[in-house]
């Protein structure tokens, strides 16, 4: 385990076989702990990142064991998993940025797979991080994906939580409004068309934000056309993933201040850099979220200029 701690996303493919090749129960057991870890001491590594700086290879623990729990489809450790998600947004800043999209609805897809119950409960939670939610509504929309037989319980299970929104007193907050969006996104994204009366009354009865999702009139517009052809990701291994997340970091390093206060990581010029690259891009769904930050849906904000 102490690899994980010493070492960023260039960490060897050989320690990654090494690690996966120990008694699995044992394994899991242990990433379950390095996860604990990273809340239980969160305020030591804080401190740590202040006086010595937050460099990648000793503060990544957190991310290599995610990403081999999605190796190792480790449902037996989804509660602490959850326990990560139900923390703060300066949590998850400090220990993963902007990258844990990239393995944090995989590792609830994978971890939660035959536990949507508890998927469903964690999401009926108020108070909870706008975007731990999207990574589990998001997780178990795309079930279907890989595993079309099930198309019918998770439709019903996504009923079941629209139903729920739907009769919730509208608190008005611009967090609930958009986590309301990236839902509807996802559905739509997924071609669950037979939602649509659902989601015309949640439309109805709680502010919905439309700069996301669009309106009613695009969903109807939208949802027919839609049938998981954006959800390719889920089956990357782990070498993948850290090939992926390394390229991440070589090609895209700010190599000045003074690139950073232009904005160009904040704009459509950051996905104008990123098609000058040599890294391979997954698919954007045009009703997802902008990759460029903004909040908007893809097709709202960069789609044209790219």
């Amino acid at each position: 385990m102490q690899w994980l701690y010493e070492n960023g996303f260039d960490l060897e493919f050989e320690k990654i076989n090494a690690i996966l090749a120990l008694e699995r129960e044992l394994l899991i057991s242990d990433l379950v702990d390095v996860l604990k870890d990273s809340i239980v001491r969160f305020g030591i590594f804080k401190k740590k990142a202040e006086t010595e700086g937050h460099n990648e290879e000793n503060f990544n623990f957190p991310s290599h064991a995610l990403l081999l729990m999605i190796e190792l489809k480790a449902e037996n450790a989804l509660d602490q998993i959850l326990e990560i998600l139900k923390q703060d947004q300066f949590f998850y800043d400090f220990w993963f940025g902007d990258l844990l999209h990239s393995f944090g609805s995989p590792a609830i897809f994978w971890c939660g797979l035959n536990q949507t119950d508890k998927l469903m409960s964690f999401l009926k939670q108020p108070n909870t991080y706008l975007y731990s939610k999207c990574f589990v509504g998001e997780a178990v929309i795309r079930i279907p994906a890989i595993f079309p037989e099930r198309r019918p319980e998770i439709l019903n299970w996504s009923r079941e939580l629209l139903n729920f929104y739907c009769e919730k007193p509208d608190d008005g907050t611009v967090e609930s409004a958009e986590y309301y969006g990236f839902f509807i996104a996802d559905l739509t994204n997924a071609g669950f068309y037979e939602l649509l009366p659902e989601i015309k009354q949640l439309f109805d009865s709680q502010h919905v934000a439309v700069h996301i999702c669009g309106d009613y009139e695009e969903i109807l517009e939208d949802i027919p056309l839609q049938d998981y052809q954006y959800f390719d990701q889920l089956e990357n291994d782990i070498f993948e993933n850290y090939t992926y997340l390394n390229e991440g970091f070589d090609n895209f390093e700010i190599e000045n201040e003074e690139d950073f206060d232009k904005g160009l990581f904040n704009d459509a010029r950051f996905l104008n850099e990123l098609q000058k690259s040599d890294l391979k891009l997954p698919k954007i769904g045009r009703n997802e979220p902008c990759p460029c930050g903004s909040g908007k849906k893809y097709k709202k904000c960069c789609m044209d200029s790219n």
